[in-house]
């Protein structure tokens, strides 16, 4: 039989305790679910999580507990008015088994969410809620319209849905104002004063009627709108006559018994004299006299004025230029700041400078015209002339560092240079670049040393210029550095690459040697042959174990060693099981398996069974929140009457309510 210890041990007071031993071994963890814990849900949008845990059943101070993978199976979306759901599952997989759990979050309802009140025009508003948008009973809801003042002109406007409603209130004018009384006159009503409202357009009080002034006494002749129109001339006899309608200022109606006409007295004229080409004016005034009044009017006549004399000798005369085609000259008057324009009948040409390459050539243009005294002259300027080219330049050749010059046209007027080419192109610069030196290939030569020092050695190039009579040399020395660029191993040697420095001259470039480097015994490259070695046999409550050695084939040497640990003998395992989880209406139970031989554990599930629980009596299964109207429990309201009298009393009727129910259904 397997002897099992656990070992106790108390220092200075303090208990320290071994595992559990089998056999002088660890007899390993034997874990047993406790089932999950989950988070709590307050905010319904946020998924719970949850964790399972795992107690050992040699040793309760080992607990494990694994975060389980929470998943969301279903979903009930909440109206205004009902709760929605979430159903989560919980997963866990540990040593192999899988457990699960279920919750069910309830999110609450959302409530109602009135849209703004709207008139149905009937003196009512109604308001519908967004969540839900059905307007129906519970879901809506409408008023009378309240609030606001009608007036004699508008209706009252509600304060919730802001529209006119019910009726007007003819008597509540609230825009009225005072009126003078409206005395009357040949044309118009005569009224007393009132109070007049501005909104309905109506007088409130007063305005009674005086009626019409027929009598002569009620027209007032006076000056009338429009003198022009009014008053006639017509010519007499080296004179004028006139005459004046005049009008009734009460009622303004050009009608015969509203308007006469008076004769007017013609004084004048009073002469303006004409000037030199200024018109002069005859002036006549009409005065008309009716009662206290006079009124006067005028007519003024032209009298045409002396001409202008112009002066085309003036120094006044200016001329004004189109291009080179046409010329115009202004010409004052002799009496007066007057003038006038002439055109040039004549316009002719002639070159007065010539053109050189530095200067440009002027043409001048002189107008002609009919009247002798007028004459004017414009200039033209034209393009520069030609270049003065001499003989050609011969070319200087330029060497490696020195410049020479190209063949060249040099102008004797500008001293401009030109190329010696058909089109003669003007040369900014005359200079043939040097040359500049041609290189041989750099040649390198490494300090003499061993590869142990190559290190520290040197590198130094060299060119030189090839073209014939130079002879310029370059040369420049660098350091080297080391690096090993392969490694060595068992079988083969490495490598160890010099370098130069970069040199300053870019013409130079870096170099390289590669020098071999001896075998390195330790590194070995394989491939590797396995063999045991220290082999234990395995019991069914003991590990065996055996060391693993690795050879290296290519070098035949042991490169690395390994020990390898037999798992315990199989065996018949031996359980006996208990029930860990009761199942119910909505989650799975569990029944647990432990072998008495090795205490290895295993875990299956037990499927739903419908039984229902309502431990708080509110009659709703506490797991699938259904109503309970089995066995004991109430078939109208599911909760169990087992309390006083009146609790058993109301049971009993709730009885006879179902009886009948289920009767006439």
């Amino acid at each position: 039989a397997a002897q099992i210890v656990k070992y106790v041990a108390v220092i200075n007071g303090e208990t320290f305790e071994t595992e559990v031993m089998v056999n002088g071994e660890p007899a390993g963890h034997a874990y047993q679910s406790q089932g999950f814990t989950w988070s709590d849900t307050t905010d319904p949008n946020q998924a719970p999580t949850a964790i399972a845990t795992f107690i050992c059943a040699n040793d309760n101070s080992h607990v494990q507990t694994p975060k389980a993978t929470v998943t969301r199976l279903s979903s009930t979306e909440p109206t205004c008015v009902e709760t929605g759901t979430k159903v989560y599952k919980a997963t866990v997989t540990f040593e192999g088994t899988v457990y699960y759990d279920y919750k069910t979050v309830i999110v609450p309802a959302t409530g109602h969410s009135y849209s703004a009140w709207t008139s149905n025009g009937d003196g009512t508003h109604t308001r519908v809620c967004s969540v839900c948008d059905e307007n129906t009973s519970g879901h809506s809801e409408t008023q009378d319209c309240s609030g606001g003042e009608a007036t004699c002109s508008a209706k009252a406007i509600c304060k919730d849905c802001n529209t006119a409603y019910g009726l007007l209130n003819l008597n509540n004018h609230k825009n009225t104002v005072e009126k003078a009384a409206v005395t009357a006159t040949c044309d118009t009503e005569g009224f007393t004063a009132g109070v007049y409202c501005n909104d309905c357009k109506l007088y409130i009080s007063g305005h009674a009627s005086q009626g019409y002034d027929y009598s002569e006494a009620g027209h007032t002749y006076g000056a009338p709108a429009d003198a022009d129109w009014t008053w006639t001339w017509n010519e007499a006899t080296g004179t004028y006559n006139a005459t004046v309608a005049l009008t009734c200022t009460k009622c303004e109606a050009q009608t015969q018994n509203h308007q006469i006409n008076v004769t007017a007295t013609v004084s004048g004229p009073v002469v303006d004299p004409a000037g030199h080409a200024q018109d002069g004016s005859k002036t006549y005034t009409a005065t008309a006299i009716h009662g206290d009044q006079t009124f006067t009017n005028t007519k003024v006549d032209t009298i045409p004025g002396e001409a202008h004399t112009w002066n085309y000798a003036s120094e006044d005369v200016t001329y004004a230029w189109e291009g080179y085609t046409k010329c115009t000259a202004t010409v004052p008057c002799e009496k007066c700041n007057a003038t006038t324009t002439v055109d040039a009948t004549e316009i002719s040409d002639a070159i007065t400078t010539e053109a050189t390459c530095l200067v440009k050539g002027i043409k001048t243009y002189t107008a002609a015209f009919a009247q002798e005294a007028l004459s004017a002259t414009t200039t033209e300027t034209l393009d520069y002339g030609a270049h003065n080219y001499g003989d050609l330049i011969k070319a200087e050749d330029p060497t490696c560092e020195e410049p020479g010059t190209v063949a060249h046209y040099t102008c004797s007027v500008c001293e401009k240079n030109f190329a010696n080419d058909e089109e003669k192109t003007e040369l900014k610069s005359i200079v043939d670049p040097k040359l500049g030196h041609n290189w041989s290939e750099a040649t390198y030569t490494w300090a003499d040393g061993s590869e142990e020092v190559a290190a520290n050695s040197e590198v130094t190039a060299e060119r030189h210029c090839t073209r014939k009579g130079c002879g310029v040399a370059e040369t420049e020395t660098v350091e080297v550095t080391s690096e090993i660029t392969t490694d060595a191993t068992c079988i083969a040697k490495g490598e160890m690459t010099y370098t130069s420095a970069e040199f300053e001259n870019e013409a130079f470039a870096v170099q390289v040697k590669k020098v071999a480097i001896d075998k390195d015994p330790e590194n070995h490259v394989g491939p590797f042959e396995s063999e045991e070695e220290n082999y234990v046999e395995p019991t069914i409550t003991s590990l065996g174990s055996y060391d693993e050695v690795y050879i290296c084939t290519a070098c035949g040497k042991e490169s690395s060693r390994e020990k390898i640990y037999i798992d315990i003998i199989p065996h018949q395992h031996e359980y006996t099981s208990v029930v860990t989880k009761e199942p119910n209406c909505t989650y799975e139970g569990e029944r647990t398996f432990t072998c008495q031989i090795c205490g290895n554990v295993v875990t299956e599930f037990i499927a739903t069974n419908g039984a229902h629980a309502d431990a708080d009596n509110d009659g709703y299964c506490d797991y699938c929140k259904n109503m309970m109207t089995g066995g004991d429990h109430c078939p109208q309201c599911g909760k169990i009457h087992n309390g006083g009298f009146g609790d058993r009393l109301t049971g009993f009727f709730h009885r006879i309510a179902a009886f009948f129910t289920g009767l006439f259904r």
